[in-house]
């Protein structure tokens, strides 16, 4: 089982935060979510305007943090006005834990989130530009190349990827030498990517 690439700063990269602190199989299984909503769509182009349209309304996982978070503040806030002042306690501790999570991309509901199957932005758009591009949205982009939609389906969907945590001993390259070619979203590095075989 790959291990991803834990953060060693103190504020940690956008795009991973919240995978790096994602135990490897979780992130595997989201990441698994996407391919398979992306390799139906290859193999039945007429589905693929009704997925973009669910994805335009699924909730990442930082808009589930914010409404829980808001949520237990107003909560906290009216308990301790009505009930003990100790519930002021609750939107203070609150506000801690989402400050860590704005800095490191760690807080206590976040492995819960990811097992109800919440993504993060990047992944959610990573579903979303592979899609697109299979539409045949982006002019300039490359051939994919493949023949077979899953095939078409897993080179786009690696061209269009955001950096993932996740690593597999074989493709663990220094950054920036795996390229698939120039991406309509601009230039950047394919990231690394679980392989199907474990």
């Amino acid at each position: 089982m790959p291990s991803p690439s834990k953060n060693t700063g103190i504020v940690a990269p956008t795009t991973t935060r919240v995978p790096s602190h994602t135990p490897d199989y979780l992130n595997q299984r989201i990441l698994d979510r996407g391919r398979e909503h992306i390799e139906n769509c290859a193999a039945y182009p007429d589905r693929i305007d009704a997925r973009l349209s669910a994805l335009d309304r699924e909730w990442d996982i930082e808009r589930v943090l914010e409404a829980n978070a808001s949520s237990l503040v107003v909560v906290g806030t009216a308990l301790g006005y009505l009930a003990s002042a100790w519930f002021y306690w609750l939107p203070l501790l609150v506000g801690s834990f989402l400050l860590q999570h704005a800095i490191q991309g760690w807080c206590p509901p976040i492995r819960l989130f990811r097992r109800l199957g919440f993504r993060t932005h990047a992944e959610i758009a990573t579903e979303y530009y592979t899609l697109r591009a299979l539409r045949g949205d982006f002019n300039e982009l490359p051939e994919a190349g493949a023949k077979e939609p899953k095939e078409k389906a897993e080179t786009l969907f690696r061209l269009m990827a955001w950096s993932s945590p996740v690593r597999t001993e074989e493709a663990v390259t220094p950054q920036g030498d795996n390229k698939l070619g120039d991406s309509p979203l601009g230039e950047h590095d394919i990231p690394f990517l679980p392989s199907d075989e474990h």
